[in-house]
């Protein structure tokens, strides 16, 4: 069975610039540069919640045949 996995920090997106700033193409820079992290960021949550939503209905079906196999074992004594 799958372990539940820890859950990776969110990625930082930077603050996009304000029309007209004077520094407004270095920040948009910075912006854009960040991007493929922030969607590698985002992709790593997805994927760790994908996992931890596997193992949880691992886990549910797991407790449901415990539950099954405990009446059992009552019904049979």
């Amino acid at each position: 069975m799958t372990d539940i996995v820890i859950v990776p920090a969110a990625p930082v997106v930077p603050p996009f610039p304000a029309l007209g700033a004077p520094d407004f193409n270095q920040a948009a820079y910075t912006f854009g540069v960040a991007m493929p992290g922030v969607s590698d960021g985002v992709k790593a949550l997805a994927d760790t919640a994908h996992t931890n939503a596997t193992v949880a209905k691992e886990q549910a079906v797991a407790a449901v045949a415990a539950v099954a196999t405990a009446k059992q074992a009552v019904v049979d004594t």
